[in-house]
């Protein structure tokens, strides 16, 4: 585990290029998605429009039968129902309209006061995020701080015990060899 604001040997140019290559080799070495829905004929297939299937409104046009049909009473009643269809359409148009403007202006300021009143709530959301955000960075600083110092304390206790230990194996060298030197001189074998 990294401490962010201690560790400060990543700041070296050499360590930041080699943790860079490090995590391209990675990314080089994942695996791509090969989901169809993910191919570039795909994505290139999602930018260009759809074809429209508009509302069929052959059915709303006041047409009389065709010139060769001008005698045939089913064209004409075709002709009279399709009449019918287009007045019941345009009658129902008006009183939507009557409606839209009776009520829409209404219906909309209570919309927009309802997505404002959204935008305000996820504003707030936000705003309490940043702060549980912040707080949660100036806690863990202040920890990695107090820790960082700790673990200052400790290298250096243990550079110390470290020194010590060698010093004594030193001084043990030598009197080994003390030892050996006056086991030479008076004869005695260990």
């Amino acid at each position: 585990m990294s401490l962010a604001y201690i560790d400060k040997h990543l700041d070296d140019p050499a360590m930041r290029a080699a943790v860079d290559s490090l995590v391209a080799a990675e990314l080089a070495a994942m695996k791509t998605s090969s989901h169809p829905a993910l191919s570039t004929d795909a994505m290139g297939a999602m930018g260009a429009p759809a074809p429209s299937n508009a509302i069929d409104t052959s059915r709303l046009q006041l047409n009389p039968p065709a010139k060769n049909q001008s005698d045939n009473e089913e064209a004409w009643a075709s002709a009279v129902a399709n009449a019918h269809a287009a007045v019941e359409h345009q009658r129902t148009r008006l009183a939507n309209l009557a409606l839209l403007s009776r009520y829409a202006a209404n219906a909309w300021r209570v919309h927009n006061w309802q997505l404002e009143a959204a935008v305000q709530r996820v504003r707030s959301e936000a705003d309490a995020v940043k702060a549980q955000t912040l707080d949660l960075n100036r806690a863990r600083k202040t920890s990695q701080m107090r820790t960082g110092n700790e673990l200052e304390l400790l290298e250096a206790r243990w550079a110390a015990l470290v020194d010590a230990v060698l010093r004594v194996d030193i001084a043990n060298g030598i009197l080994e060899a003390e030892i050996e030197e006056l086991e030479t001189e008076l004869g005695v074998s260990a």
